[in-house]
């Protein structure tokens, strides 16, 4: 009778010591990271499907990559003035894209836009808006909740196919253990180290069991295309452009860009960039050692960002956006 209390005294003090450990190991690889790399981008969240930069910080976006600089309003860049620092202003919605992860800070696509532009005679400010994670009701709220407030003349959105499966967080248990935990990790820098590897390795073992089927892509569409219908009144209200990239990576993902072309087609003032895959792919067949990948992580290289600036900076002055 007296040894089975002892025995499962003895299993808890066990599990205690093992417990112990592991923080103890997570906390000397997390110390040791950080001294190597320095910390990652912070964020907050003032709301359970919405997060920001943390303003007037510095971090890695990747480890080993260039830091990015995070201004007094929360974004990527300079900071930005309610009133306009050039004649007209771009602002540039995203995800982490546009926001330029594993970049420096003057190799981002809003940034080379710009640059494009400026060398072309306009007199021009792109706002980079891109934040990391961002799904398209997410855009759409920034655009409507911040965005708008910085008089912008175009509203340019870069998104991807993968952004169909960002959808809104529901206010549950799950998804608060979910958002706890994925502000935890945010903050780790060995998890940011690590993350490349797990994602090999779920790919190893899953392959792409993950990811839904065509039709199940088709139904996430359907639902999203309502942001985007949000976002169009939103911009025609204000009597400005908008200017939409599907980012293609893949011939597969071309029915991606023809549902954007269809949904444009229907809309005033909508812009849809069609050629991003094709330029991206005569680059690669004119210079067969070119980088456009960043290696182990897929993110857009600064080459990358560089061709897209000028199809979309050549396709902002062939439609004469610009005044």
């Amino acid at each position: 009778m007296d040894g089975k209390p002892t025995k499962v005294r003895n299993v808890f003090i066990g599990l205690a010591i093992s417990l112990c450990t592991i923080i103890l190991v997570l906390a000397v690889l997390e110390f040791s990271s950080r001294m190597l790399f320095g910390s990652a981008i912070r964020y907050s969240y003032p709301s359970p499907s919405l997060w920001l930069m943390k303003p007037s910080q510095e971090g890695f976006t990747l480890p080993g990559k260039p830091l990015a600089a995070i201004n007094e309003q929360g974004f990527r860049g300079y900071p930005f003035t309610k009133r306009k620092a050039a004649s007209q202003r771009i602002a540039f919605l995203g995800d982490s894209y546009a926001m330029g992860y594993g970049v420096g800070d003057n190799e981002t696509i809003p940034l080379l836009l710009q640059q494009y532009l400026n060398a072309q005679r306009k007199n021009v400010e792109v706002l980079n808006l891109g934040v990391p994670g961002y799904g398209h009701q997410q855009m759409v709220a920034l655009y409507k909740g911040i965005a708008q407030g910085f008089s912008p003349d175009v509203v340019i959105l870069v998104t991807s196919e993968f952004n169909l499966l960002r959808q809104p967080a529901q206010a549950d248990d799950h998804n608060l253990l979910q958002r706890f935990l994925r502000s935890i990790l945010r903050r780790s820098t060995f998890a940011a180290l690590m993350k490349p590897r797990f994602e090999n390795f779920r790919w190893l073992i899953f392959g792409n069991a993950q990811q839904p089927a065509s039709e199940g892509y088709q139904m996430l569409w359907e639902n999203d295309k309502l942001h985007f219908d949000d976002l169009a009144a939103s911009v025609r209200e204000n009597n400005r452009s908008l200017v939409i990239i599907p980012y293609i990576e893949k011939e597969r993902e071309k029915e991606f860009l023809r549902w954007f072309q269809e949904w444009g087609s229907k809309k005033q003032d909508v812009l849809i960039v069609p050629n991003i895959f094709e330029a991206m792919e005569q680059y690669q067949q004119d210079h067969p050692e070119a980088v456009l990948q960043i290696p182990g992580d897929g993110h857009p290289t600064a080459l990358a960002n560089n061709i897209t600036a000028a199809v979309v900076g050549q396709l902002i002055l062939e439609k004469k956006l610009l005044g």
